[in-house]
């Protein structure tokens, strides 16, 4: 399989060799030997770096993004079909290290996967092209992630990426011209993975004209996926419900503590973040955390300024690691 995947991207590249006469014999060689490795039994694929090492060299010498994208493809082991409609899942490696101005499918995929969390990307815009929005947007998504805000993509998003990719799986749906999505990619429509029992991203849910999702459920699954699926037909349900939180009790006010108690439906643990700035940023706030899996919850924070406001919001997490958490609350502390 790897020789016939080698042999397609090695005719790829040497069309655009002789259609690009500004990339030099030596460019050209290079990109040759990165797709000439020894064939073997055991290789059936480029690893992402891989891909991405030589996805880098054809986007630098100006090589069209359709013929990137086949390579990406030819080189993913993706397979096209003669049926009416097909299904191939994307990578990160399609992405590659974007900045603001750039434009193409990869552009088009990043916008997607940060329409995801309507925190992140609010605008939802999938256009295709790098402006103001998406660099924004792309800064708050390097935040949440604890990155550094830079607002263009290196090695370290690109690699929270294919994280978000692994949780969240979209493909590239290729149909008889009925297409159930918004957002074209290559030959094909952008759709969202969901296999049975989970649920969309709730970004993608926005409606682009009134009706359609921006990024719909694709209508097949992938083979890959597929084939992974079925030998998990006979596993226990996950759980995908939070727990309920109930009963929230500020007790024991006093000038340097406040103890907190709540309920919940199901053993789940215990953590409050408080502060005195509102709204509560829980990325800076304090937190005072319970040990083990409880129904019955109860906590002190301490130690608290004097006839101060406290604004605070509970957290409690299943042993499936479904979080609930909520709404912001506040007390006072006793003046000294």
């Amino acid at each position: 399989m790897y020789a016939t995947i080698s042999r397609s991207v090695t005719k790829l590249i040497n069309f655009e060799c002789m259609k690009k006469a500004f990339i030099s014999f030596s460019v050209c060689l290079a990109l040759l030997t990165a797709v000439a490795v020894p064939t073997s039994a055991s290789a059936t694929a480029l690893t992402t770096g891989q891909i991405q090492a030589v996805v880098s060299l054809l986007q630098a010498f100006g090589v069209d993004t359709t013929t990137v994208t086949n390579v990406q493809q030819i080189l993913g082991g993706a397979q096209t079909s003669t049926n009416n409609a097909s299904t191939t899942a994307l990578t990160s490696s399609m992405i590659g290290f974007l900045r603001l101005g750039d434009k193409g499918d990869g552009v088009k995929l990043l916008q997607t996967i940060l329409a995801a969390d309507p925190s992140i990307y609010p605008e939802g815009l999938i256009s295709g092209f790098f402006g103001r929005l998406t660099k924004e947007a792309l800064k708050r998504y390097q935040h949440k992630h604890g990155l550094d805000q830079v607002g263009f993509i290196g090695p370290k998003t690109l690699r929270d990426i294919d994280d978000d990719l692994n949780e969240n799986p979209i493909a590239a749906e290729h149909d008889d011209g009925h297409a159930t999505s918004t957002v074209s990619i290559g030959k094909g429509h952008i759709c969202a993975i969901v296999p049975p029992g989970h649920l969309i991203a709730p970004g993608w849910l926005r409606k682009y004209d009134g009706e359609r999702p921006t990024i719909p459920v694709c209508q097949t699954l992938p083979p890959g996926i597929k084939k992974h699926l079925d030998g998990e037909e006979n596993q226990p349900a996950t759980d995908i419900i939070a727990p309920i939180i109930s009963a929230i009790s500020i007790g024991s006010v006093a000038s340097t503590s406040a103890s907190i108690s709540w309920a919940t439906n199901e053993p789940a643990t215990s953590k409050v973040y408080f502060a005195t700035s509102t709204p509560l940023d829980l990325s800076i706030a304090t937190t005072v955390t319970g040990s083990g899996l409880l129904t019955a919850h109860a906590l002190t924070l301490s130690p608290l300024t004097a006839s101060t406001t406290y604004n605070y919001i509970i957290e409690s997490k299943d042993v499936s690691n479904n979080i609930a958490t909520t709404s912001q609350n506040f007390f006072t502390t006793l003046s000294l």
